[in-house]
């Protein structure tokens, strides 16, 4: 009976994967953003919906992150011995932790646009026009500034920001603009959006 006993564990111990809470001391992994998608839509109550509209109390631009650098650091730990068994198990991973702050997002356009009695000309920054609807309507710098605090804001896969206009602007807008974000470590990933249209 002994020996039933002692194959049954044997048996159940090589089927069955071990826990990782023995593998200790691993470095938590890094995520670095390495591209961005756009979309052209609206955003109502508190969601971003894939439907244009030229009404600038709800059309918008999505920027969401698409892809993810991830450091791979598999620790791999040789966790029991014995007469039966000698076998090495490789741990999961940790989830990544984004790492990267915002130091700087730009919005232009390659035409002027006129808002506010102001004429905002080809190539000079937009971002006074626009808030980040889905951070509390916040503006560009805030939103920035709150990033720097909390990189889970936006720094992992699927993460957004949502910009919308902060007022309807003096001439119809019906042109691709173009946002660069520049990221600690200077690195910059510029999209340029779909023909963005309000009247």
């Amino acid at each position: 009976m002994k020996k039933i006993i002692t194959l049954l564990f044997v048996i159940a111990v090589t089927q069955f994967p071990i826990s990782c809470d023995q593998c200790g001391n691993e470095e938590p992994l890094e995520g670095k953003i390495s591209d961005l998608r756009n979309s052209i839509g609206t955003f109502e109550n508190g969601k971003f919906l894939n439907e244009e509209s030229n009404n600038f109390e709800i059309a918008a631009i999505q920027i969401q992150i698409s892809e993810m650098e991830i450091s791979q650091n598999i620790i791999i730990h040789e966790n029991f011995k014995n007469s039966f068994l000698n076998q090495v198990y490789a741990c999961d991973p940790p989830l990544p932790e984004p790492t990267q702050k915002i130091n700087e997002i730009g919005i232009t356009a390659s035409q002027s646009i006129f808002s506010g009695g102001i004429e905002y000309k080809a190539g000079s920054s937009l971002n006074e026009l626009f808030k980040v609807s889905n951070h509390g309507n916040s503006t560009i710098n805030e939103f920035i500034a709150d990033q720097n605090e909390d990189h889970w804001l936006f720094g992992y896969t699927g993460s957004e920001m949502v910009l919308s206009l902060k007022e309807k602007p003096d001439n119809s807008i019906n042109q691709k603009l173009k946002i660069k974000f520049e990221f600690s470590g200077l690195e910059t990933i510029e999209v340029e959006t779909e023909e963005f249209r309000v009247n």
